[in-house]
């Protein structure tokens, strides 16, 4: 299992996490998005999409699993990719999952974003930590 390379971790326009993230067999890293955590979700595990991929990452273990490439992947094509084997497992490194942890920690709000027009229910993001 390789090991995942994170940096550029941030609050991003939604109010959620933002961070670039190389893994598996990309070429470039990637932007990605944390998705919003509501109240009574699985904080620990968080869903993770950029243009080219979605993944899963357990903030306690530090593993993750990464779809195939391909334009607009979202849950249904990562769930696909589950079934047909054909996922890559990646890890992230204990520092690289504690600096996640605090950023999500950072962006619990009941009403997430700051564009003025859309918000998000992000307040399960404390259970992160």
């Amino acid at each position: 299992m390789k090991t995942a390379k994170i940096d550029n971790v941030r609050k991003n326009v939604m109010g959620t996490t933002s961070f670039d993230m190389k893994a598996g067999r990309m070429r470039k890293a990637q932007d990605f998005i944390v998705y919003p955590i509501e109240k009574g979700s699985n904080a620990k595990i968080i869903k993770i999409q950029s243009d080219r991929y979605w993944a899963e990452i357990n903030l306690d273990s530090g593993e993750g699993e990464l779809s195939k490439g391909r334009n607009n992947a979202n849950s249904w094509s990562f769930s696909h990719d589950q079934a047909h084997g054909e996922t890559t497992a990646f890890k992230i490194t204990d520092l690289d999952a504690q600096a996640l942890r605090m950023q999500i920690f950072t962006s619990t709000n009941k009403k997430a974003g700051n564009n003025g027009i859309v918000y998000t229910d992000n307040s399960g993001a404390a259970a992160a930590l």
